[in-house]
């Protein structure tokens, strides 16, 4: 950084913040304060209540240095305009004054009303004491309490009323007032006298005591800040003050309007400080809501005499982190769990250990505030987001919202509402819902959270999901021992699955030590029913005088038939049965929230499911079908259906009887309900007994009934692939494990689809119970592996692979055996070991000595012979020597990272070999980077590329790489990225060892480089040395001793902030600042802080590193050949060596008075640097012009400063700066630019720059061309690009007038159309437009018009359109001549001959010539005929032969522009001719959407064109047959015929594109016609209902929701198996249209069928949106 004076300022991380700081910050914080506090702010009125702070806010007024805004008691608005001067004099010649003076003028003169009524006042702020501010303050108050200019001034002369010192004051006053009117930025007629008397009747003065001796005003502000910061300290006060002082000093360059919500989001994690004293009853009533959302929720479980309140650790500390990160952010977290998995409370218990580390919380339930936000905030008295806003601050801000799952019962409105009022005022929120209710509230919070502006802030995650676990085997024995009685229903795994969850296991406690386990296998129903008979029921037992305990039972079931039928009049609760409900903590307890929460509500969602369950076993499941089938009864269905089928005999004939019971609700309901009878048998305790009597029922109908059980299973009870091992372990054994009866479908069971669900299903379950950490032998997975081995598996078969390293204690020695087959075999088939996580967990866990065989195996690929043969080892993706990651994720997966593969889990279960591992892996990387691929010519280490490092604690190494090899651990240079996430887990490691376990950075140091002969983890030690400077001590100087160190972290530094394949680093990283600093910026810091500490000893150590770094540089030097570069090279380094010398740095003050540190070079090494600064600065220079110029390819750029960057680019031509730089390309960039800015008429450049440009684009032009480059090649800031875009500007200015060299120009341009490099052809077809449009110059010329020019010059372009005969010695096609005329010769060439790169240049620029005015429209009209022709030919070729067409969307606009003027012949032609390819039309139809996705100009005649197009496909088509036999294309065509939105792969800003082009688009019904014919051929085809999910996304959601999803359900054509899970954007779109307070009933049913029947097609996805409604 370089400041003033040329001076380097390496010191503004050194910034004292000190005695400079401005007297104007300090009172900004006085006024932050005021606006904390809700204090009067004198001037302003006692009775103003202050609630707004504006900094340097000039459009809101003139005196703008800050402006404090308050309302009034009947709603008005006062605002106080303040200028800040520490001692102004107010003497007729105090310009300055004067000065001042204007603002406040411009004040009682434009808004006179305003000041004269009060509602605005004026007030100068100085610095105290002050005779001529205390005059001023007299004359102001006598002028306060006069109505006019007259009376003021009787009153100043009344006898005894004013010194003769205040009156000769007014003199001076009315002659600075005038002279201030004087200014032409005052526009006023009236008289000075009287603008002297408005001035003072508003004005207040203000005298500051904020610095220097008297500080008092200051320490009134702290004493009142006492009240509000939590533990009323004056420490607390003054650390709050001190942090509304940095505040304030950042407002004013920024302009800012600071309310209290946002100082107090702003605050937050910087200060501590209690909610705002403005609204005491808004605490109030949050206060009661947050004491009943905590009753409600049961911390101890109770039972017997005994109690327990489970601490859940390391579910609690998961959450907690995840909730810390929200509330730092302001963003949104989902915690989400099975019901009665005990997420509230742990929410709850974690909401309160982080409000005990200072996180400012608020908790509520969703279901006991108002139901509408003008309710809450009638309640509250206040705005929600202001009184949210006012909340306390701390290390973080949170807002917790227990029974968000009610967003699925009608209260998502309100959700939404708490959301963004919580995140506009900077709270985070956490949701706390029911799984199947988190879907519903992720979108609801994503809605709120994308709403509120982040003023430029990019969070990646606005909102995260967390899933609260079961108890752990741990927790569920930590149970039992406290409750013996569970101990009966702890036997048996399948029952341990019920007891993990709290909820459950406290309603079984409840009922009593008596509540007797079933026989055999406990479930879900058997649990329910002894809760029933215990806890409701009461055993059967009648309390005197209280209720029966069937009048109990009826009550509850009454209670759920009313929320199942609302409108239904059944018979009513039994009143007298209600009290004792209550008391039992069955029904919701009377309370506050009762006023609007008036009928009786039972206590939970489990109470109401069970009320539900009892409710369907005794009244039937038709009461479903009469309640519209509600989603959220889909749990009690479930479970009644369990104790049917417990309670029969007949279990087959029971199930047969229950899915033809949900069948026929299925049909009028949504699929989904089909699935609830196999849902059940899965969740039986005894589902594997069950599932065995079903098997022939499974087998029926070719497995329709196994299909439909592994899908749920997949579906239901696996996440991510990892399911859960109690559900999923039946079907494994039945599917997998088993030999069955030889009359089973062996063929159907053998197909390959049904292998690959069961297949998937072992896998899911095999991870499952790694994830459960299952550390025991488990019979079921021993046959899984005996089976797997039987089969004698290939070591390519992924499954075979992964399924053995999932065995966790039961890979035995034969399993190991066939794994280390493999890695034997050269490991390249161990990624679905070493690549996966679950795997990776595994065997980290039991075996990672054998883990880190396989990675050495895996990713060390060493050279083959055999493999080389066939060019197999120089392949990507092995000429890195290390094989790559395996791609998962898609294309938002990160391409490195800690995470990934196996080093993180290996570096904690087996730290040193590891890092033996991860060093030999970069050693061998690092040699194959420098050493080349051929890996079998072996050369000696010490003669690879590398550098001789002293690796402290190790010795002497040669470390083998270069400056990408340094780079790897930040990702930001070339290199393998397994070397990167080995790295990166590595750094990870090495915080983790000092800031967690306490050891020694120079121990970590020497542990990292003990087996290092590489620079990449040389690099990254420094770095991380770097990163903990303040603990690093002197263990950085060794390093900084090594001129070639300082070279490598130049190199890392110059490459940051630019690319990192890891994403960016974790915002609370120690260190993360100093990511982007070189050793000079660390040399800098290092020397500063010594000699603040007065440190002489580390003063004279860092002196001796110096003197050591040129030792050693002139080392280097001697054993050089010496000359400029080496002298160059050593002046370097004793600059770097300067900034260890103290004396070379200065304090200066900043603009803002801050003391800032520079350096600067010594002399004569300041004089020495000299010529090589400024050579540096012209290079600076000419990359800047190149970047300015050249940005754009039609070379329009700023003309500000286009004059100025004329003569810069001059003489750059005389003296060329550093030769890093083409000499030309930012010359002919400037000229280029000058050339078209002056066509277009947006400046007037001189004639003689105009011949300077001429001259520097025809010698650009002239240049040869780099036949080396393919002509594919783009380079668009090049010389020759820019000369074929300025050379036709040149061209049409030439005049008369402009006297420019127009034979030269003309002699040029055939170097332009017949170029080598197609980019240079089209820019110039694309320039010449100019051309076309420039008057007739055959008058002015003796040769001929420049139209006529130009036109012979396109044809030039075409004589090479022809492709030849294979030349052999070339390996390419020959192009020979083709001469014109091109009329006649072109139709003759035959397709495959034409050459459709060569075509479009001359396209562009006919069909342009062909639409003008110009003299050669006629002739051009002609050939653009012809050329049309022969690129439809040729285009419908190359598609089919699959070659690549770059420049496609050029031609497109062409064919679109001559359809625009009325020809349409050229489109239909191309549409008709493509009709039968499915490549050539869906590349047209998706040209021509591009171009009207980004063309706002183009856009408002898209119908036009897109009916012809679409009109003219249809009838080509016909009914598709032929269409549909392009396997490849045919279905992407037929997608793309209907229009929609498409992005360009080089945008940056996808949905603001998406955004733009969806407001203007075509409305779907103006093609309703053409629409329906299209369903009619595109039926069951996936990529169309994609296109209509991006069209429809283009319509009011009405229409989507309507005649959309109707269009939908016509093209899926009831066959749900081929569209999914082979569809992008569909599934997204439901997503989108879902909401059940704006869908119409039948809008619902639709989307639940089109949902459904997706989901039951096996698509994962459109599972998920179900669960939005369950």
């Amino acid at each position: 950084m370089v400041g003033r004076d040329g001076a380097e300022q390496v010191a503004s991380p050194y910034s004292t913040g000190g005695g400079g700081t401005v007297l104007e910050h300090r009172f900004g914080a006085v006024l932050l304060a005021h606006l904390l506090l809700g204090d009067p702010v004198p001037a302003l009125g006692d009775e103003v209540t202050p609630v707004e702070v504006r900094f340097q806010d000039s459009h809101f007024s003139a005196v703008d240095d800050l402006i404090v805004v308050g309302n009034t008691a009947d709603g008005a608005q006062r605002r106080l305009s303040i200028g800040v001067r520490r001692a102004p004099s107010f003497v007729t010649s105090d310009d300055s004054t004067a000065d001042l003076l204007v603002s406040y003028l411009r004040v009682v003169t434009d808004h006179w009303d305003e000041a004269s009524t009060g509602r605005w006042r004026l007030a100068v702020a100085v610095a105290s004491p002050n005779p001529a501010v205390q005059q001023v303050r007299e004359l102001a108050v006598i002028a306060h309490g006069q109505p006019d200019e007259e009376s003021f001034r009787v009153a100043v002369e009344q006898a005894g009323r004013t010194s003769n010192a205040v009156r000769t004051r007014l003199t001076h006053l009315d002659a600075l007032i005038a002279k201030a009117a004087a200014s032409p930025k005052v526009r006023t007629e009236t008289p000075d006298a009287e603008l002297t008397w408005r001035v003072l009747h508003v004005l207040w003065l203000w005298e500051l005591r904020l610095e220097g001796a008297d500080e008092s005003d200051r320490t009134a502000v702290v004493g009142r800040l006492r009240g509000i910061v939590p533990d009323s300290s004056v420490e607390g006060a003054d650390a709050l003050f001190e942090a509304l002082g940095r505040l304030s000093q950042g407002y004013a360059p920024a302009a800012a309007t600071v309310t209290e919500s946002m100082l107090r989001r702003q605050l937050s994690g910087a200060a501590a400080l209690d909610r705002s004293p403005s609204y005491p009853a808004a605490w109030r009533v949050l206060d009661a809501l947050s004491e009943t959302a905590e009753n409600l929720v049961r911390f101890r479980l109770t039972g017997a005499g005994e109690n327990l309140e489970l601490e859940r650790v390391e579910a609690g500390s998961a959450l907690a982190a995840e909730a810390r990160a929200v509330a730092l952010q302001a963003t949104a977290l989902i915690v989400h769990g099975e019901p009665d998995a005990g997420k509230s409370a742990l929410a709850l218990r974690t909401a309160g250990q982080l409000r005990a580390d200072g996180v400012a919380v608020t908790v509520l339930n969703l279901r006991e505030i108002p139901a509408t936000l003008v309710e809450f905030e009638t309640l509250l008295g206040a705005r929600l987001a202001v009184v949210l806003g006012a909340s306390a601050i701390g290390t973080g801000r949170l807002l917790v919202v227990d029974g968000a799952e009610s967003v699925l019962e009608g209260r998502a409105r309100l959700l939404s509402d708490l959301a963004r009022a919580a995140i506009t005022a900077g709270l985070g929120v956490v949701a706390v819902t029911r799984t199947d209710g988190s879907g519903a509230a992720r979108d609801v919070l994503m809605q709120a959270a994308e709403s509120v502006e982040r003023h430029g802030e990019v969070i990646e995650n606005l909102v995260r999901e967390h899933e609260v676990p079961r108890l752990t085997s741990v927790e569920i024995t930590q149970l039992v021992e406290v409750f013996p009685q569970l101990q009966r229903w702890a036997s048996d795994e399948r029952a341990q699955w019920l007891l993990g969850r709290p909820g459950l296991v406290d309603m079984l406690l409840r009922a009593g030590p008596s509540v007797a386990a079933p026989q055999g296998v406990a479930s879900e129903a058997d649990l329910f029913a002894a809760v029933w008979g215990h806890l409701v029921r009461r055993g059967e037992m009648v309390v005197a005088g209280g209720p029966s305990p069937d009048a109990r039972d009826q009550s509850l079931r009454a209670l759920a038939r009313r929320q199942l039928l609302p409108q239904e009049n059944s018979a009513p609760p039994d009143s007298a049965a209600l009290p004792s409900l209550r008391s039992d903590g069955l029904l919701a307890p009377l309370n506050a929230t009762s006023a609007w929460n008036p009928s009786d509500r039972f206590a939970s969602d489990l109470v109401r499911d069970m009320a539900m369950v009892r409710l369907l076993v005794t009244d039937g499941f038709d009461l479903l079908s009469a309640a519209d089938a509600p989603r959220w009864a889909l749990r009690a269905a479930r479970v009644a259906c369990q104790a049917q089928l417990l309670t029969t005999a007949d279990v087959r004939r029971s199930l047969a009887h229950l899915r033809a019971v949900f069948d026929q609700i299925a049909v009028d309901h949504g699929e989904r309900w089909s699935d609830v009878p196999w849902e059940a048998v899965l969740t039986l305790g005894t589902a594997g007994e069950i599932l065995g009597r079903a098997w022939p029922e499974l087998q029926k109908d070719r497995q329709a009934g196994l299909r439909t059980t592994i899908r749920l299973a997949m579906q239901r009870y696996a996440s991510h692939d990892v399911g859960d091992p109690v559900v999923l372990a039946p079907l494994v054994e039945l599917t997998f494990c088993r030999e069955h009866d030889a009359d089973s479908d062996d063929s159907s069971r053998a197909s390959f689809d049904m292998s690959r669900a069961i297949r998937e299903l072992v896998l899911a379950w095999l991870r499952g119970l790694v994830r459960a950490e299952v550390g025991v032998s488990i019979p079921i997975r021993q046959t899984v592996r005996d089976r797997i081995l039987a089969a004698e598996p290939e070591h390519w078969d992924e499954f075979a692979v992964e399924a053995l390293a999932l065995l966790g204690p039961d890979l035995d020695g034969r399993a190991e055996a066939f794994l280390r087959g493999i890695a034997d075999d050269g490991g390249a088939r161990l990624d679905p070991v070493v690549e996966n996580f679950w795997p990776v967990t595994g065997l980290a866990r039991h075996q990672p000595d054998l883990l880190l065989v396989f990675a050495e195996s895996y990713y060390i690929e060493r050279y083959d012979s055999e493999a080389a043969k066939y060019g197999g080892f120089r392949s990507y993706p092995f000429d890195d020597g290390i094989r790559h990651h395996r791609a998962r994720g898609g294309i938002t997966e990160r391409m490195a990272g800690w995470y990934h593969g196996p080093f993180w889990q290996l570096l904690k279960a087996r730290t040193v070999p590891t890092l033996a591992l991860i060093n030999r892996m970069l050693d061998h990387a690092a040699a194959i980077r420098v050493g080349g691929h051929d890996s079998h010519v072996q050369i000696p280490e010490d003669e690879l590329t590398g550098v001789d490092l002293d690796l402290p604690g190790v010795g002497v190494r040669h470390c083998v790489g270069d400056e990408h090899v340094w780079a790897w651990y930040r990702g930001s240079s070339v290199g393998p990225y397994p070397c990167m996430s080995a790295l990166l887990a590595v750094e990870r490691l090495a915080d983790q060892l000092v800031a967690i376990a306490g050891i020694p950075m120079a121990r970590v140091m020497q542990l990292l480089l003990r087996d290092c002969n590489n620079l990449a983890m040389p690099g990254l030690v420094v770095g991380f040395l770097v990163r903990h400077l303040e603990q690093a001590g002197d263990l950085l100087d060794p390093w900084m001793r090594d001129p070639d160190v300082w070279h490598l972290e130049f190199a890392r530094v110059a490459g940051e902030g630019v690319l990192y394949v890891q994403g960016p680093d974790e915002p609370d990283l120690v260190g993360r600042s100093r990511r982007r600093s070189n050793l000079r910026d660390v040399a800098a810091e290092l020397t500063i802080r010594a000699t603040l500490s007065g440190d002489q000893n580390r003063l004279n150590e860092l002196a001796a590193t110096g003197e050591e770094l040129i030792r050693r540089a002139e080392e280097l030097v001697a054993d050089s050949q010496g000359g400029a570069d080496a002298d160059r090279m050593l002046t370097s380094v004793r600059g770097w060596a300067a900034t260890f010398s103290p004396e070379n740095f200065h304090p200066e003050s900043d603009e803002s008075g801050n003391l800032i540190v520079q350096y600067q070079h010594p002399e004569p090494l300041a004089t020495r640097m000299q010529p090589e600064a400024e050579m540096f600065d012209r290079a600076g220079q000419a990359l800047r012009l190149q970047n300015t110029y050249a940005r754009s390819a039609d070379r329009v750029a700023s003309v500000d400063t286009l004059l100025a960057d004329i003569a810069l680019a001059r003489s750059l031509g005389d003296d060329p700066p550093s030769p890093a730089l083409n000499r030309l390309d930012p010359i002919a960039a400037v000229a280029a630019a000058a050339a078209v800015a002056h066509a277009r008429g947006r400046i007037q450049v001189p004639v003689d720059d105009l011949r300077w440009a001429t001259d520097a684009l025809i010698e650009a032009i002239a240049e040869p061309s780099r036949a080396e480059y393919v002509a594919s090649s783009f380079y668009s800031v090049g010389a020759d690009r820019s000369a074929a875009t300025g050379l036709p500007a040149l061209l049409a200015v030439a005049s008369d007038d402009v006297d420019l060299d127009r034979q030269a120009i003309i002699g040029a341009l055939d170097r332009c159309t017949t170029n080598h490099f197609d980019e240079v052809r089209i820019a110039f077809a694309l320039a010449v437009e100019r051309v076309w449009d420039a008057p007739c110059d055959a008058d002015q010329q003796s040769s001929p018009c420049r139209h006529q020019v130009v036109l012979n010059v396109v044809r030039a372009g075409l004589q090479d359109c022809r492709l030849g005969d294979w030349d052999p010695t070339t390996g390419v096609l020959g192009r020979p001549r083709l001469d014109g005329p091109y009329e006649q010769t072109l139709p003759e060439v035959e397709t495959e001959r034409l050459y459709l790169t060569s075509l479009i240049p001359p396209l562009i620029a006919a069909g342009s010539a062909s639409l003008s005015n110009s003299c050669a429209a006629d002739q051009a009209d002609g050939l653009a005929e012809v050329l049309l022709d022969a690129h439809a030919r040729a285009a419908d070729h190359w598609a089919r032969e699959g070659y690549e067409n770059r420049h496609s969307r050029q031609s497109a606009r062409v064919i679109v522009a001559l359809a625009l003027r009325g020809n349409t012949e050229p489109l239909k032609a191309h549409v008709q001719r493509f009709a039968a390819n499915g490549r050539a039309l869906h590349d047209f139809l998706h040209d021509l959407t591009v171009l009207f996705t980004y063309d706002d100009d183009l856009r408002p005649a898209l119908l036009d064109i897109w009916s012809v197009v679409m009109e003219t496909a249809l009838d080509a088509i016909g009914d598709g047959t032929e269409l549909r036999t392009d396997h490849h294309w045919g279905d992407y065509a037929l997608g793309a015929l209907l229009p929609a939105p498409e992005i360009d792969m080089s945008d940056t800003d996808i949905d603001a594109t998406l955004d733009r082009a969806r407001e203007g688009w075509l409305h779907p019904d103006s093609l309703a016609g053409l629409v329906d014919r299209w369903i009619g051929i595109a039926r069951q085809e996936p990529k169309a209902l994609d296109a209509l999910a991006k069209l429809g996304k283009c319509a009011p959601l009405d229409w989507q929701r309507g005649r959309g999803l109707d269009l939908a359900e016509r093209l899926v054509d009831d066959n749900y198996g081929v569209i999914a899970n082979k569809c992008w954007y569909v599934t997204d779109w439901l997503k989108t249209l879902h909401s059940r307070d704006e869908m119409l009933p039948a809008h619902i049913a639709r989307w639940r069928r089109l949902v459904d029947g997706l989901a039951a097609a096996g698509d994962h996805r459109a599972a998920t949106l179900q669960l939005i409604e369950e």
